[in-house]
């Protein structure tokens, strides 16, 4: 592929944004954690939601060229170039976010950090294959903003299912979500493709 095909798929500028997004991510987690009102690490729910919720944005104007010619010039998107992509949309935010909040990760941290970006990114690619392409992030988004506004709710029996981005990087229910968003997103969008 040529420099003109990465440059139509936002690749580039895409790339700086998540650099950009980590740092912010990191400044931002640091903050919160070390103001005296707030209690330490668990205050970093705004952090460990949004800086995935903004990664998956950023990753869905990858999905499709804003080029229409150049996008029908291309060979044909095999399964194998689909699903390689969609691996790269999940582990490149996941492990650039993730490095930033390694201080306690089980804490709304690097864990949380990883699962969350998963499912969000899993929710976009499935619905990009559902859906045109250039609505892909809604879903996420109202899935976060929901979550984040019922987070004073996020307890007992069943929040780790519904409350699952609130959840500090524990493994229990809220990675079953997540990783079955994933999973489900990554198949849906490795068979069918982005939907135009």
């Amino acid at each position: 592929m040529n420099a003109r095909f990465w440059q139509a798929r936002r690749i580039p500028v895409t790339a700086v944004g998540i650099a950009v997004l980590a740092v912010a991510v990191w400044w931002a987690g640091l903050w919160l954690a070390s103001r005296p009102y707030f209690s330490g690490p668990l205050a970093r729910p705004p952090v460990a939601v949004g800086g995935p919720l903004i990664a998956t944005v950023l990753v869905s104007r990858t999905l499709i060229g804003g080029d229409v010619g150049l996008e029908r010039s291309c060979p044909r998107f095999t399964p194998r170039f689909r699903a390689l992509h969609a691996l790269l949309s999940w582990s490149v935010p996941s492990a650039a976010l993730a490095v930033t909040l390694l201080a306690d990760p089980g804490v709304f941290g690097a864990a949380a950090v990883v699962r969350n970006t998963a499912g969000l990114v899993g929710l976009t690619l499935l619905t990009a294959s559902m859906a045109p392409v250039h609505v892909a992030w809604a879903p996420a988004t109202v899935v976060a903003f929901t979550s984040y506004l019922a987070s004073g709710h996020a307890e007992g029996v069943g929040a780790a299912w519904w409350g699952w981005l609130l959840r500090p990087g524990v493994l229990d229910a809220s990675w079953v979500v997540a990783l079955g968003l994933l999973i489900t997103g990554f198949i849906t969008y490795q068979r069918r493709g982005p939907r135009r």
